[in-house]
């Protein structure tokens, strides 16, 4: 038997710092600014659009999130293929 998990979060891949890249970029490209220290702090370990539309309304928060998690998902595909090769490699 052959047993594979996948869990990217924190495991194989800390994607903490990217996720910050993208929430930075979604609100500099909407909003015309970088979030604080106080609300990336009260984005930690929760849904990050319920967060939003705490902030913001629907609308605007959506385009942040959108902005934010197509930033994030252009970037995270050079992990993949970046971890794809190391495990080729092995």
């Amino acid at each position: 038997m052959i047993v594979a998990f996948w869990d990217l979060d924190g495991t194989i891949q800390d994607s903490e710092p990217l996720a910050r890249e993208g929430t930075c970029y979604g609100f500099q490209q909407i909003l015309g600014r970088e979030p604080t220290e106080q609300e990336f702090a009260q984005l930690i370990g929760r849904p990050v659009p319920i967060v939003y539309k705490e902030w913001f309304d629907d609308e605007l928060a959506l385009k942040i999130l959108d902005t934010g998690t197509r930033f994030y998902q252009e970037h995270s595909i050079k992990f993949v293929v970046t971890l794809e090769f190391q495990i080729c490699s092995l």
